[in-house]
């Protein structure tokens, strides 16, 4: 029997371990958009020892350890559920969206947005049309050289602070999403009784999302199972025209994702195949992948506040 075991790992620099365009490996379905930052890895033992575990068993070591509490739940940004009111959900800030002193939704009526990559202010077209812009940006963030004291530069290009960015859009993005949106999410489903397969399931999940007129939406969800096999990996069509395909990060190219025939509904519906509510999902920041889902899910296995950084 295969034993399990999670590690956090330093990202090394080296482009053998970086995400690469047209592939999927497992390590970023699990660190999910992170995966430059950490690894997180499912290593396979090669003994078997009295340590292994069955999927049951992990499930159940999982929900005593480190599924995640009502309160982490709400204090991450996860989706949950507004009493009383049938298909509404609230979602607080996490510590992650209140540091980038961006708002995470805006009312309908409100078309102003912060540039998600360069940070000018920006406002959107009320009829959803691209508004055309320079964007001049880093694509990633700044490091030190020799440790808190060190020199700051930009991870992308080696630049200092004070270099303007090293890439130029013709258009501005933003993570704000429509309130609206809020009332769009639909829970996992109940089960169908203790028969049901889904019930003890343990998966990782990871989303990919592209940059819309309207905020980020699905291009794709990957699924692995304890076994790490993938189970799912859908190309995802989103519903609003698309500024930016992210295909530095996400992999997928335009034509990827114009060409797909599948939209959320479906693969919420594909998912479902597999998930119900009593299934636990696990991922990196996953309220991100929930909300781009649309989905209210609570058994949840968070690797960032498992393995918090310090």
């Amino acid at each position: 029997m295969v034993t399990y075991t999670f590690a956090v790992l330093p990202a090394c620099s080296s482009p053998t371990n970086r995400f690469r365009f047209s592939a999927l490996s497992h390590d970023a379905v699990l660190a999910g958009r992170h995966v430059n930052d950490i690894s997180v890895r499912v290593r396979k033992s090669s003994k078997n020892t009295s340590t292994s575990l069955s999927e049951k068993e992990f499930y159940n070591l999982l929900i005593n350890k480190y599924l995640m509490t009502d309160e982490q739940l709400t204090r991450n940004g996860y989706p949950r559920a507004v009493p009383g009111e049938d298909g509404l959900v609230s979602i607080a800030q996490s510590h992650f969206e209140i540091s980038k002193s961006q708002k995470s939704w805006a009312a309908k009526d409100d078309l102003d947005r912060l540039c998600s990559r360069c940070h000018k202010e920006f406002r959107l077209d009320p009829k959803g049309k691209v508004v055309s812009a320079e964007c001049i940006y880093h694509y990633k963030g700044l490091q030190r050289r020799g440790g808190m004291r060190g020199e700051s530069y930009f991870a992308c290009c080696g630049a200092d602070r004070t270099t303007p960015g090293c890439c130029v859009a013709d258009a501005h993005v933003s993570d704000t999403l429509n309130a609206e949106a809020l009332r769009e999410f639909t829970p996992t489903p109940v089960s169908r009784g203790e028969s049901d397969p889904r019930n003890f399931k343990v998966y990782a999940m990871d989303c990919e999302m592209v940059y819309g007129v309207w905020g980020p939406e699905l291009a794709r969800v990957s699924v692995v199972d304890m076994d790490n096999k993938l189970v799912l990996d859908l190309i995802v069509k989103p519903h609003n025209t698309v500024i930016d395909y992210n295909t530095r990060f996400s992999g997928l190219t335009a034509n990827q994702v114009e060409t797909s025939t599948i939209d959320l509904f479906e693969a919420q519906n594909r998912l479902f195949e597999l998930v119900n509510e009593r299934s636990i999902l696990i991922g990196h920041s996953l309220e991100s992948d929930l909300k781009a889902m649309r989905l209210r899910h609570e058994r949840v296995v968070d690797t960032a506040v498992v393995f918090e950084h310090r």
